[in-house]
């Protein structure tokens, strides 16, 4: 039988299934969450980079132009925030409202 143990980084303790623990006396609890928070944060990089890539090369087409993109806007929240988003980044767009 295991002695009674505490995480030393969350309140998890040896009452919880399945639990271990490492030589730093944290929990494999803890050490899934670090792992997937690492590979989420490694993607949000990932696709920060690519949109930074893709605005770059609107911005370069549309150089000299009164627009640099369109944006179709339905009125609801998501196309809003679309165009929110693109005159954030810095992009010139023109706004077209869709008759939906």
């Amino acid at each position: 039988m295991t002695d009674y143990q505490v995480c030393t980084r969350c309140v998890m303790d040896t009452s919880a299934t399945n639990i271990v623990f490492d030589e730093n006396g944290v929990c494999n609890y803890c050490t899934d969450f670090s792992e997937r928070l690492r590979a989420a944060q490694e993607k949000v990089s990932d696709l920060v980079a690519h949109r930074d890539e893709f605005i770059a090369k609107v911005k370069a087409n549309g150089k000299g132009k009164e627009y640099d993109c369109t944006v179709g806007v339905s009125g609801g929240v998501d196309s809003s925030y679309a165009l929110y988003l693109t005159v954030k980044h810095g992009l010139r767009p023109l706004a077209r409202l869709l008759n939906l």
